[in-house]
């Protein structure tokens, strides 16, 4: 046993010795990985404890990238996952399942003397090696000494740490997904609109009345068939300084212009969405993955929405109240109120930023906007958009500033004090984290979170009107609408009816799942990796709790990230899989007795976003949106929970976060208001009638 032990720890130090070889000759012979001599030095405290959570992590992807750079994309985005929900157990079980199969196949690849004492070798072991792989042998065979030592056989962790920071994921990464990719898809005719929008092969994603990036590459990834569109250059912790401070000298320019001429601005920007209408709903279509027809008309959104501010620059109100005191008159004034931080999700990237972007200039404020990391192109898009209409009138670039980035941005706008109000649009959990930092400094938050949202089915419904609502609102958009419709309250006297009609409709739409670009397609990809993981999740988790799969349940193997729309029944209202929110196409059928049975499940889960009612009772209805109605922001009545129009307010309840945005008088979370008192009379006459000394 010592002997073995000597003759591993000897090996060891040999192998140790090649690394530094490997290291050294890798570097002299690749003139592109100087930057591994540049940068590591900068992060070598950030892997010092490689056994940590995150640690583990970045060695796992830093050898699945060497196998498979689309494999890592969708491993990373389960890792995030993961790591965002801090299910730690759940995170180490799916390493440990996944990440042996992957450094086996490396071994068998380059390490083949160590696969001599198994009784046989893994089923790919003759796999041909892409091209891309050989030419980045050196790094790979770095990866497998990496391997090697992590697993014990080289004692002194200092030793192991250096070489991990060496091969960080951050550093290996973006080289060998290049090598790996043939071509990035702007490049293809196919996607030429892409173009048409101003963007490159590599973009710069900080804009602060000039476009200028020092952070981290970000790829982005077409949902449909996984493979990488362009690249965005995102924000350094000081690109986001530069951004904040363009963003605050420009809001003194903005804020001294007039209501009206502000809204002339935003009307012109209006007309140039107008104008890239048809390419800007490509772009979003291809890079978030919602059928083209939605991707329009979420532009359509933006736009409509520039209208509704170009009405309100003219009439946003004040108020003359009458005083008790004589000469003397009171005026509630409303100004602008500062910079505000944007910070939009993937499921939306255009309008989500037009509602709050588009109100906020006509009140008299700009914007530094953080959109979702796996949307930066269309973000790149519509701010060059916007760009072009304020170069045209010499307005300041930065009254529109664009911040794209990763968490560590977000939480750097969150805590800046300079951002007078930050509108969030995410997760619930997170959302929870930006309102409690916000609130810290005293600042404003509109948050616009998650929903579990019902359909109340009554017994006397039209089911017609029913079917074809339902279809778009538990199946459209692939279910990643925070409107979605999760949960199907359905009267007991027309259940049975309802559940084998909406399968037979579901059956109807799952050979239109595909290409979100074709005009046939009615059901686009999930976004991420990370979300079909989550939707095979929930469906197991759902049969294992006694739920039956009436429709779906499964990923369609295709390229891109589908799956099939899935019906569930059998599980109780109050089962907390039906209670929590899962980001798919996957919507619970329960049985109702009675419309008040309806409202008390339908306000029983922590959100309270949207909800509906099909009835064609009139008095059902008063119930229903009455103060003992559903208790969401949105209460609809014969319509699906999704497909908002802006003249309302958009919004929710309880965990939703309570934010409005939009119409009505959403404008006022944008601005201060003071209330002001003139004295004009020539004396001092003080309120409620007070003496105070000689008068």
């Amino acid at each position: 046993m010592s002997e073995n032990n000597n003759s591993d720890n000897k090996k060891s130090e040999n192998n140790n010795e090649e690394l530094q070889s490997n290291e050294s000759e890798s570097i002299q012979k690749e003139p592109e990985d100087k930057w591994l001599i540049r940068e590591c030095d900068l992060y070598k405290d950030e892997y010092k404890e490689c056994t940590s959570f995150r640690g583990r992590f970045h060695q796992y992807f830093i050898f699945g990238e060497t196998l498979d750079c689309n494999q890592w994309k969708k491993d990373y985005d389960n890792c995030c996952k993961w790591e965002s929900s801090h299910d730690m157990k759940a995170a180490e079980a799916l390493i440990n399942s996944e990440k042996a199969r992957r450094m086996e196949r490396l071994r068998a690849h380059y390490r083949n003397d160590i696969w001599k004492k198994r009784d046989s070798p893994p089923e790919d072991w003759d796999k041909p090696l892409p091209e891309w792989m050989v030419k980045r042998d050196e790094n790979t065979l770095l990866a497998v000494k990496a391997i090697e030592l992590r697993e014990g056989k080289l004692e002194e962790e200092k030793s192991f740490c250096s070489i991990i920071t060496v091969l960080s994921f951050r550093y290996i990464r973006l080289p060998m997904a290049r090598n790996a990719s043939t071509a990035f898809l702007i490049e293809d005719p196919k996607y030429g609109f892409l173009k048409e929008l101003g963007l490159k092969e590599k973009n710069i994603g900080v804009f602060n009345g000039k476009w200028e990036a020092n952070g981290q590459i970000i790829q982005s990834f077409s949902p449909a068939n996984g493979k990488i569109i362009a690249e965005v250059q995102a924000a350094s912790p000081s690109d986001y300084e530069a951004c904040a401070a363009a963003a605050q000298e420009a809001w003194h320019t903005w804020a001294e212009m007039p209501a009206p001429a502000r809204g002339e601005i935003v009307r012109q920007i209006g007309d140039a969405l107008r104008e890239k209408l048809q390419p800007l709903g490509q772009l979003v279509s291809l890079e978030m993955g919602k059928i083209l027809p939605e991707a329009v008309g979420e532009v359509v959104e933006y736009i409509h929405v520039c209208d509704l501010a170009l009405g309100l620059s003219r009439t946003l109100p004040g108020t003359i109240l009458p005083s008790e005191r004589p000469g003397h008159v009171l005026i509630e004034k409303w100004n602008p109120l500062g910079a505000i931080g944007i910070i939009t999700a993937f499921n939306f990237p255009v309008a989500v930023f037009g509602w709050n972007s588009a109100i906020a200039m006509v009140c008299g404020d700009v914007s530094v906007w953080k959109p979702s990391d796996t949307t930066p192109l269309t973000a790149v898009a519509v701010t060059k958009i916007v760009e072009s209409v304020l170069e045209k009138n010499n307005i300041p670039g930065a009254v529109a500033a664009l911040c794209v980035g990763g968490k560590d941005i977000g939480q750097q706008l969150v805590k800046d004090e300079r951002m007078k109000l930050v509108s969030f649009t995410g997760s619930t959990a997170v959302g929870q984290q930006v309102g409690v930092e916000v609130q810290k400094r005293f600042g404003r938050h509109l948050l616009e979170l998650g929903g579990n949202n019902a359909i109340i089915v009554n017994a006397d419904a039209n089911l017609d009107l029913l079917l074809s609502a339902a279809l778009f609102a538990c199946a459209g958009t692939a279910g990643q609408r925070c409107t979605t419709t999760r949960r199907l309250l359905i009267h007991k006297k027309v259940y049975s009816e309802v559940v084998e009609r909406l399968k037979k409709a579901y059956a109807g739409v799952v050979s239109k799942i595909g290409d979100p670009l074709l005009a046939e397609t009615l059901i686009g990809p999930l976004h991420t990796p990370a979300a079909v993981e989550a939707y095979k999740k929930t469906v197991a988790e759902a049969v294992k709790q006694g739920g039956k799969i009436e429709f779906g349940g499964k990923v369609i193997e295709r390229e891109g990230y589908f799956v099939e729309p899935t019906i569930i029944t059998g599980l109780p209202h109050d089962s907390p899989l039906v209670k929590s929110e899962c980001f798919a196409p996957i919507v619970y059928c329960i049985e109702i007795p009675d419309l008040d049975t309806g409202i008390k499940y339908n306000n029983e889960v922590d959100q309270g976003l949207s909800s509906s009612l099909f009835t064609e009772s009139l008095g059902d209805i008063f119930k229903w949106i009455g103060p003992h109605g559903s208790d969401c922001g949105i209460v609809n009545v014969n319509i699906p929970t999704n497909g908002a129009e802006v003249g309302g307010a958009f919004g929710g309840e309880k965990a939703t976060g309570g934010g409005r945005e939009c119409g009505s008088d959403s404008w006022k979370n944008y601005m201060r208001r003071s209330t002001v008192t003139i004295n004009y009379s020539g004396t001092i006459k003080l309120a409620q009638n007070i003496k105070f000394g000689d008068e």
